[in-house]
């Protein structure tokens, strides 16, 4: 653990920057573009560009209590198939979409996540590596509400006694597992940093809370000065865990701690098998979605499995009301078509987090391809879910034309389909994150003018991007 002082930018006010030595740049705000209109996109809707590079990508997405935004970005010089990996800034916008302030993280670190905590002080999380290093660590940095590196942490775990198990499966993700592992390897170290993109963090008061993929996943708890209050596994380390989508991170209305991941058959026995478990897992071999709580202490409360008879391949979750609304995406066979035969399409999901039952399961078929990436419940409870949608998609997971960025009201009740936005041209658009501010005004991010998958192949100077940020006015109804 390391302390370091200089003051590295001001939150309060007009933001006042004050350096000092050993501190991240920040920069005041570099253009006076604000939200505006867009030619062919609905009148609810404003937007501007963020980042100018080759390929601008917007990773997180949060609104703070004063209705600004921010944002965690990452450029790319060069085409999005080089091994480049990019240099990442966090950004604060105001309500009209200016941009105020830019961090830029310690030469060298990319910075991967950040958490906002009620006093206004930040976690970042960081990784870095020497020159002489084959893989990056982890760090964390904690920021007071004035912009002082306040403490810093390089992210180390033994692990305990059993967690360094690997399970083996038969090749297939509805199988047995056929062996068990002791590696040496399962600890903190990643040799790329698309690897720590699973990362999810939340803030618990002053304390942050994080899952990461370290011994399979694990569940920690850090104080304000990052020192470990508890951790917990979650999930063991098994054949299939690059398969599986990024784990979803939240509260309840309890306080517990809600972790959602899927799950096929062959990971439901492991599951059972490492922590001794009863889990009723499904033998029809589809993919479902597994949501496990526990509590602000980390004791283990209950895990539940949902989903139906296709692949439910969960992109998002919200809790609302004492349910876990978990947004996910499935393949089915619909069409007789060489190379195109399967169509994803949204599905919702509504459970009890207590009773474990499963509410409301509704698969909708909007367009073509859907692409859920997002959701968000408010407090009267309407969902919206964000993404991409209304393109055309091989089976190789080829995409082949431009879809349509996509937000969709839906009745919490049912699940039906109540508003749409689609959002159109250039290229590709997509609606990865969303936010609601305290005036109830949406906030979204993501790309567009964007290439689909091989566009490179034609033209590699195509394959850029642009980064959004925008906001949408929505009717109360």
């Amino acid at each position: 653990m390391s302390m370091r002082g200089g003051m590295c930018w001001g939150l309060v006010g007009a933001l006042v920057v004050l350096l000092g030595a050993g501190c991240p740049a920040v920069e005041p705000g570099l253009d006076e573009e604000v939200f505006a209109s867009r030619e062919g996109w609905p009148d609810e809707v404003r937007v501007r560009r963020v980042g100018n590079a080759f390929v601008s990508d917007v990773m997180q997405l949060e609104a703070d209590a004063q209705g600004r935004a921010w944002v965690l970005r990452r450029d790319k010089d060069s085409s999005l198939r080089s091994h480049d990996e990019g240099r990442s800034f966090l950004e604060v916008y105001s309500q009209d979409g200016r941009l105020e302030r830019t961090l830029k993280p310690l030469e060298g670190a990319h910075l991967v996540r950040f958490v906002l905590h009620p006093s206004g002080e930040l976690t970042l999380f960081e990784l870095r590596r020497e020159s002489n290093q084959a893989f990056y660590d982890l760090y964390l940095r904690r920021l007071s509400a004035n912009g002082e590196t306040l403490v810093e942490r390089r992210f180390e775990d033994p692990g305990r006694p059993g967690e360094n198990l690997s399970y083996e499966f038969d090749g297939s993700r509805n199988g047995d597992v056929m062996n068990v592992e002791v590696l040496t390897t399962l600890g903190p170290g990643w040799s790329h940093t698309r690897f720590l993109g699973p990362l999810k963090a939340l803030a618990l008061g002053e304390d942050v809370v994080f899952s990461v993929r370290v011994y399979g996943v694990k569940l920690y708890r850090l104080t304000p000065s990052l020192e470990l209050a508890w951790d917990t596994q979650v999930m063991p380390h098994h054949d299939n865990l690059l398969l599986i989508g990024a784990e979803q991170l939240a509260l309840d209305g309890e306080g517990n701690l809600v972790v959602a991941f899927d799950m096929a058959l062959s990971e439901a026995r492991a599951y059972q098998r490492h922590f001794q478990r009863a889990l009723q897992a499904r033998e029809d071999g589809s993919i479902d979605v597994a949501v496990l709580r526990f509590s602000a202490h980390g004791a283990f409360i209950d895990i539940q499995l949902h989903g139906g008879a296709a692949d439910d391949l969960l992109e998002a979750m919200a809790i609302h009301a004492g349910e876990v609304v978990l947004v996910a995406r499935n393949r089915l066979e619909k069409f007789d078509i060489p190379n195109d035969t399967l169509e994803f399409d949204l599905v919702l999901m509504r459970a009890s987090l207590r009773e474990g039952a499963l509410l409301l399961y509704r698969q909708l078929d909007l367009a073509r391809e859907d692409y859920p990436r997002a959701v968000v419940v408010d407090g009267e409870g309407r969902i919206y879910v964000g993404g991409n949608y209304d393109y055309a998609q091989a089976d190789s997971n080829s995409q082949v034309d431009y879809g349509k960025g996509l937000l969709v009201r839906l009745d919490w009740r049912t699940g039906e389909p109540l508003e749409r936005l689609s959002l159109s041209g250039p290229r590709d658009v997509q609606l990865w994150h969303l936010a609601l501010r305290p005036d109830g005004r949406m906030l979204f991010a993501g790309i567009y003018d964007a290439p689909h998958s091989h566009t490179a192949d034609q033209d590699a100077s195509l394959s850029f991007n642009r980064g959004m940020l925008g906001t949408i006015t929505l009717q109360a109804r």
